[in-house]
């Protein structure tokens, strides 16, 4: 029986056939061995010059027959499922005679003489001119070369490519063949055959090596015979074309860990790894991202898809995937964030492995938890950032790569003199070593940067002084070692937000470890307990934390912030000592007044007194007159660290009180003598930036108005 297929126009066929035909990718091998021991690989060339025709299908209209049921589900994608129980060929499908010269035409088409499933399925000479019903003759006829193709189909998103069909085949062996082939172009086919004879088979095949990838892919079915005894033939139905497409999942996480207080926090800007692990311990990295400032990490959506798994069933291979944390960070391009053992490791936390994942967002997030034993690295590398971030922040200068080392337990480094944490920029370095018992003190992490930042910046690192390895925040030291231990004093004050250095937890002591608060050491604290001067740490330390604070006490009337400090210190000329700090201080442009005000509030007494310059004029003035503004006392006066309108004058002594001299609040002296009085008097004056005074003495003569000697003198001063 026939049934009658839609008239296709033969121009569109041949538009089809010719892009068939034309197509330029890359040449594709023979395939390998198939796992059919029936199946021969092979190539075949379908000649682009041969313009296939169809013809209107005879055959009436067929019942509809059983599904095939599908082989797997998930990824996978149906392109083509044919069973040739409806019009054949539809959409997709070219039959073709490749074979012209004998001036017969037969094509593959369906009939239900012998189907697999349902009614029907397709025989090479069903279809064409000259075709015929093989129920009537099952015999195919000689020098056949008859073609079935479906394409060109898109396998560029496809992991995988697998055609499967069922095959009934009575063929003469060694001279005719039954073809399933594949091709990139359209024109050169590859592929498998089989002769001999043979009930309905299930063949399979998987054709991801040749078509993943490829945007235009064909696949057929080739009948070709000899001259010599004609059998049956070959009868295919049930053909199913389908591709494995990965999906997408998408990995985001939180991480998070039990600080110093032992509240639950977020590990800000910390190192994440995406892993896909193999057999063999192979993994493959996947990505790489950092947290962010509240612990959150995500990854771009990727396919679900393991490229290296050996498994054969496509289903089974989705991602294995893991997550690890690493205290390893650039916060920049020229910051480098790291924490190591001693073997130069950086600390992980992992979590995972999920094997075989879902489709869809994928959670990985994890506590750092008190049990475990690297939680102070953890504490120490948010130190680090919570440094960096301030420093950057305030100041807009970035103070370059920190890298730390800490080890569980190892309160010494190996190699090193002395135990405890220090920096070395030396041999070896730069780094700075935490002891373990000072994890604990996040005054201590900072501190440490702290020479690691002013190193970066200037180079300069006190290797020689063995003295400054042994110090504390109130012993007496030489002005280098004071300066370099007091910037990194500082420094955790300000980052750690109180004005307490704290050996432990803190802040201010809390938990009962100690710790010194600079706001409270003064000019009251008395040697030797307490020593004075810019030798000392803690006083170099107190004097920039005065300079930065909005808390003035006492002569402390500075709020500069730390932006002006930081400035100085990471930016040539490079100050070896305080005293080079504060020339450049006064360098900057800053006010002076309030600044030296805050360094004597610490005991380090860089105040220049003021001083008359000229000396203040002798001024006479007539009986009975008085004379405002006789003397303007800022053009009189003159101080290094202070300006005009920040000094302050006062009359400490006056011989005689009838001359009337007194100081206006503009800073002038006013002179308005006794009426009725006559004589001299002498007024000392004395001026002061607040910290220091200098003193000058003026004569003061009222006279008479007869007294003309004196009249073009009082004229002239008294207009």
């Amino acid at each position: 029986m026939r049934k009658r297929a839609p008239f296709v126009p033969v121009g569109l066929i041949l538009l089809l056939l010719l892009a068939l035909g034309s197509g330029a990718s890359a040449q594709v091998p023979p395939p390998g061995s198939s796992s059919d021991p029936s199946a021969h690989p092979g190539e075949l060339r379908l000649p682009p010059e041969i313009a296939p025709s169809t013809t209107p299908d005879r055959d009436p209209p067929k019942s509809e027959g059983k599904r095939m049921t599908p082989l797997s589900s998930g990824g996978w994608q149906e392109i083509k499922r044919e069973t040739f129980e409806g019009v054949f060929p539809n959409a997709g499908w070219t039959v073709r005679d490749a074979n012209p010269s004998d001036g017969l035409e037969y094509f593959w088409d369906d009939d239900d003489c012998r189907p697999h499933s349902g009614f029907w399925a397709a025989w090479p000479a069903n279809g064409g001119l000259h075709g015929y019903d093989p129920c009537v003759d099952p015999h195919y006829r000689p020098n056949m070369n008859s073609w079935m193709i479906y394409g060109p189909f898109d396998a560029s998103d496809a992991r995988a490519v697998e055609v499967s069909f069922w095959l009934w085949r009575q063929i003469e062996t060694n001279n005719d063949r039954a073809w399933f082939v594949f091709s990139n172009d359209g024109e050169h086919f590859y592929g498998w055959w089989w002769d001999g004879t043979a009930g309905w088979e299930e063949k399979r095949f998987d054709l991801t090596p040749y078509l993943a990838g490829d945007a235009s892919v064909w696949v057929g079915w080739v009948f070709q015979s000899n001259g010599t005894t004609q059998y049956e033939g070959p009868w295919v139905d049930d053909i199913l074309i389908r591709k494995y497409v990965a999906g997408e999942v998408t990995v985001q996480g939180s991480l998070f860990y039990f600080d110093r207080n032992n509240n639950r926090v977020p590990a800000r800007f910390t190192k994440v790894y995406l892993y896909d692990r193999d057999l063999g311990g192979s993994d493959d990295l996947l990505g790489t991202t950092v947290t962010d400032a509240n612990g959150f990490f995500q990854f771009p959506a990727r396919p679900n898809w393991d490229e290296d798994d050996p498994d054969p069933d496509p289903s089974n291979r989705r991602l294995d995937l893991y997550v690890v944390w690493e205290t390893d960070v650039n916060d920049s391009a020229s910051a480098r964030r790291r924490l190591t053992n001693f073997g130069g490791q950086a600390y992980r936390w992992q979590r995972g492995p999920q094997t075989n994942v879902q489709d869809g967002i994928l959670d990985f997030s994890r506590d750092i938890g008190v049990e475990d034993n690297q939680l102070p690295a953890m504490w120490i590398f948010q130190d680090l950032r919570r440094a960096w971030e301030y420093v950057r922040n305030t100041t807009g200068v970035d103070p370059g790569s920190v890298t730390a080392r800490w080890e569980n337990g190892q309160n010494c480094y190996p190699s090193w003199p002395f135990c405890g944490s220090y920096f070395n920029g030396g041999v070896g370095g730069p780094y700075i070593f935490i002891a373990h018992n000072s994890a604990i003190s996040g005054d201590t992490v900072v501190h440490e940067t702290g020479h690691h930042y002013m190193w970066n910046a200037t180079g300069w690192w006190l290797w020689w002084d063995v003295g400054c390895y042994n110090h504390s925040l109130f012993s007496q030291e030489d002005v280098n070692c004071a300066w370099s231990e007091g910037w990194a004093d500082f420094l955790p004050l300000v980052v750690n937000g109180d004005p307490c250095y704290d050996f432990g937890r803190g802040p201010c002591g809390a938990g009962g470890s100690a710790f010194e608060n600079l706001e409270t050491r003064d000019r009251d604290d008395l040697p030797p307990l307490f020593p004075w001067g810019d030798a000392v740490e803690g006083r170099v330390a107190g004097a920039l934390y005065d300079l930065f604070d909005n808390a003035n006490e006492d002569f402390d009337s500075a709020t500069f912030g730390v932006a002006p400090i930081a400035n100085i210190v990471f930016q040539a000329p490079h100050e070896d000592r305080f005293s080079a700090f504060w020339n450049s201080w006064k360098d900057s442009g800053q006010n002076r007044h309030h600044a030296v005000r805050a360094i004597w509030q610490n005991t380090i007494d860089y105040d220049t007194p003021p001083r008359f310059e000229p000396p203040l004029p002798d001024r006479t003035v007539l009986q009975g007159f008085g004379w405002e503004n006789a003397i303007g006392l800022w053009a009189y006066s003159a101080d290094e660290e202070s300006n005009d309108w920040e000094l302050d004058w006062q009359i400490v002594y006056v011989s005689d009180w009838r001359c009337g001299v007194t100081i206006d609040a503009g800073d002038y002296v006013d002179i308005h003598p006794q009426a009725g009085w006559l004589g001299s008097c002498d007024v000392t004056i004395r001026a002061s930036d607040s910290l220091e005074t200098a003193n000058d003495t003026v004569r003061v003569n009222v006279v008479p108005v007869r007294a003309k000697v004196f009249l073009p003198l009082v004229l002239k001063n008294n207009p």
